[in-house]
C-alpha cells in the first residue's frame, strides 16, 4: 500500500535558544555504563546504571536516589507509575516493585529459557510484553506476556531467531498484542518478524534487512535504521521505503530512535557518536551538537513532547524541557492512503469477533457487507460517505453459525472481495 503525506498547517518553527537545548546533568551519580532510563511527566525518571543499581530523581535531575537491584543490571525498565517499575535484568530474571525500589518481586525467571533479559513493556497498569535471548540451538526466543500485572505466560515457540543480542533494540511493541522483532541470531536472510497476538503466533515478512534498531509510532508506522540507510513503513511493515542515513560510509550501528509522543513528525536517532534529529517523520535529519561529550548516545526517552532524557556512556546523561530546542506550532500531519484496499480481517478464522481493515485515498461513498456461500446479504457494516483514510470495523458473528463468510468492500469505482472463517 502506497501513502502520501498531508500538512493541515505548514508553519514549522525552529527555536534555538541561547542556552544549550540538551542540558548536562551534573549531580547524576557516578556509573560507567548506562543502560536505559524511562520517565513520567516533567521532573521523574529512572535509570540503570552498572553495578546492579537504578537511580531515581523526582525534581528533574537535581537530586537523585539509588536503589539496588537483587543482582545484575536492568537492560530495560518500564515504568507504570512513580512507585511501579517492571525491569528486564541480564542474567534473564525479570522484576517488579511496587514501593519505588526497595523491594523486589521475581515476576518471571527460568535458566533453561533465557539468560538474558532484553526488553519490557508495560501498555496499561495491567497489559504487558517482555523478551529475552532463547535457545541457541533451537532459535526460539522467550516472549512472554501479562493481562493483569502479575501472572506471565510464555507465548513464543516458533524457530524465529533466538537472540536479539543487543538489549531492546531490535523489537518493539505498539501494545501488548502487535509487535515486531528484527532477530540478530536466526535464519539467513534475517527477515523482520511481526505478531498480532502478543508473540503467540508470528509471520514472517519479505522485509530481509536486521535493525540496528526498530520503533514504530503505530501498528503502520515504523522506522528501521541500519546505517547508512534507514527505512519507514506506513503500512505494517508490509511495504518499506529507503531514506539516506545521516551518516555515510562504514560507520558503528545505530542505538536509539525516539518518537516524540502525540507527533509522528518529530523524531530522534542516536548512534555511538551522534545524535540527530528529522521533523518529516524520518526522511531527513539534522545533527545535533552535544556539549561536552564525545561518548556513545545510547538511549533516548520522551516523557511529553518537550521533556526528554538522554543517556550516554562514562556517566554522562542529559536533558531538555524543550525538544531539545524544537517545537512546531500547530504542525499535525496525517498519513492518507494513496490507494484503496480491503485488507484481510484479523484473527481469521475468529469467534465470534474480528476487525476488518480498509483504506480509502478520496472521500467515497463506502458500502462495508457480509454475505454468506450462497451470496445472501447477512449483515451491513458500513453504508456512508467517507472522506480519505484508514478504517478498522468490528464484525460480530455471535448469531451466525460456523462457516465460510464473504465481506465486500465498494467505494465509488473500487469493488473487492476477501473470505473469512467464523469457527465456534
Amino acid at each position: 500500500m502506497k501513502y502520501y503525506f498531508t500538512l493541515f498547517i505548514t508553519l514549522f518553527v525552529l527555536v534555538l535558544n541561547t542556552k544549550a537545548q540538551w542540558q548536562q546533568i551534573q549531580t547524576v551519580p557516578l556509573f560507567t555504563n548506562g543502560y536505559c532510563i524511562e520517565a513520567i511527566g516533567d521532573d521523574f525518571a529512572v535509570m540503570s546504571a552498572s553495578q546492579s543499581k537504578i537511580s531515581i530523581t523526582q525534581d528533574a535531575g537535581i537530586t537523585w536516589t539509588q536503589k539496588s537491584l537483587p543482582k545484575n543490571n536492568a537492560i530495560d525498565i518500564s515504568l507504570v507509575s512513580k512507585t511501579i517499575f517492571y525491569v528486564a535484568a541480564d542474567d534473564g530474571t525479570f522484576y517488579k516493585t511496587t514501593d519505588g525500589g526497595d523491594n523486589w518481586t521475581i515476576i518471571y525467571s527460568n535458566p533453561q529459557k533465557t539468560g538474558y533479559g532484553n526488553y519490557i513493556e508495560m501498555f496499561t497498569p495491567t497489559d504487558g510484553i517482555a523478551m529475552g535471548d532463547g535457545d541457541i540451538n533451537t532459535k526460539i526466543p522467550l516472549f512472554i506476556k501479562t493481562t493483569n500485572g502479575i501472572n506471565w505466560t510464555e507465548t513464543c515457540t516458533q524457530s524465529i531467531g533466538g537472540a536479539a543480542a543487543d538489549g531492546w533494540k531490535s523489537l518493539d511493541f505498539v501494545n501488548s498484542n502487535i509487535g515486531y522483532y528484527s532477530p540478530k541470531a536466526g535464519p539467513i536472510p534475517r527477515r523482520l518478524w511481526k505478531t498480532n497476538n502478543g508473540g503467540l503466533n508470528w509471520t514472517e515478512t519479505s522485509f530481509d534487512v536486521y535493525a540496528d534498531v526498530l520503533k514504530f509510532y503505530n501498528k503502520d508506522f515504523g522506522i528501521l535504521a541500519h546505517f547508512p540507510t534507514v527505512y519507514r513503513t506506513l503500512d505494517g511493515a508490509n511495504t518499506w521505503k529507503d531514506f539516506p542515513s545521516p551518516v555515510s560510509g562504514f560507520t558503528p550501528p545505530a542505538l536509539d530512535i525516539e518518537f516524540v509522543p502525540n507527533n509522528p513528525n518529530k523524531v530522534w536517532m542516536s548512534y555511538y557518536n551522534g545524535l540527530f534529529f528529522s521533523n518529516d517523520s524520518g526522511k531527513t535529519w539534522l545533527q545535533q551538537s552535544i556539549p561536552n561529550t564525545t561518548n556513545t548516545f545510547f538511549d533516548i526517552t520522551f516523557a511529553n513532547e518537550e521533556i526528554g532524557w538522554l543517556l550516554c556512556t562514562n556517566g554522562k546523561l542529559f536533558y531538555t524541557n524543550n525538544c531539545g530546542g524544537y517545537f512546531t506550532s500547530d504542525v499535525q500531519e496525517k498519513i492518507l492512503p494513496e490507494d484503496f484496499e480491503l485488507s484481510q480481517n484479523y484473527p481469521n478464522p475468529f469467534n465470534p469477533v474480528t476487525t476488518i481493515s480498509y483504506s480509502i485515498p478520496k472521500q467515497s461513498s463506502v458500502k462495508l457487507k457480509i454475505y454468506d456461500l450462497l451470496g445472501n446479504e447477512i449483515a451491513v457494516l458500513i453504508n456512508e460517505e467517507k472522506s480519505a483514510g484508514n478504517y478498522d470495523v468490528k464484525f460480530n458473528g455471535s448469531s451466525l453459525p460456523s462457516g465460510v463468510y464473504f465481506y465486500t468492500l465498494q467505494a465509488g469505482d473500487f469493488y473487492q472481495t476477501r473470505k473469512l472463517v467464523l469457527l465456534k
